[in-house]
């Protein structure tokens, strides 16, 4: 995740690790779930992101499923009570 932050530092406002390996229950097949929070065009933070994870992947064998989404976004989110933010709540983990 460090090389999100070196090369997008003006557009990333929060990293989050959550899931299987935030719990500490990653396997060989487990996935990282990484909620970015992104200041910028959004489109263009999300195909960049996804470059990245497909290098992750190719260069590293890891598979990265990033989920990013705005500052406004984020924090609508984090009011909503969704299961999925409720679980980034109680189990995320800010590296970055």
């Amino acid at each position: 995740m460090g090389r999100i932050e070196e090369e997008h530092a003006e557009n990333v406002e929060d990293i989050i690790l959550y899931g299987s390996y935030a719990r500490g229950e990653a396997d060989a097949e487990s996935d990282v779930d990484v909620l970015i929070v992104w200041n910028g065009n959004l489109s263009e933070g999300r195909e960049q992101i996804a470059e990245l994870a497909t290098e992750a992947l190719l260069e590293h064998d890891v598979i990265v499923s990033p989920k990013v989404v705005s500052p406004k976004n984020y924090e609508e989110m984090k009011k909503s009570g969704l299961p999925f933010m409720e679980n980034v709540r109680q189990e995320g983990i800010k590296i970055g």
